[in-house]
């Protein structure tokens, strides 16, 4: 956890800067944490596209 932590941290900065950062991840708290854009895809197949998006299994 504390490299994972670390990890994102580190990504964080790097956009920050200017530069694009893309990850794939079936972690919903670290796209919860990170609350960027989120593309989701389902079946190769893009079914959302969302500014300040959140994983989506919230109520």
């Amino acid at each position: 956890p504390t490299t994972s932590v670390g990890i994102m941290k580190l990504l964080d900065r790097i956009n920050r800067t200017g530069t694009t950062v893309l990850m794939a991840t079936h972690d919903h708290g670290v796209v919860d944490q990170m609350r960027k854009r989120v593309i989701e895809l389902e079946h190769g197949r893009v079914v959302r596209d969302q500014a300040q998006g959140v994983y989506g299994f919230q109520n």
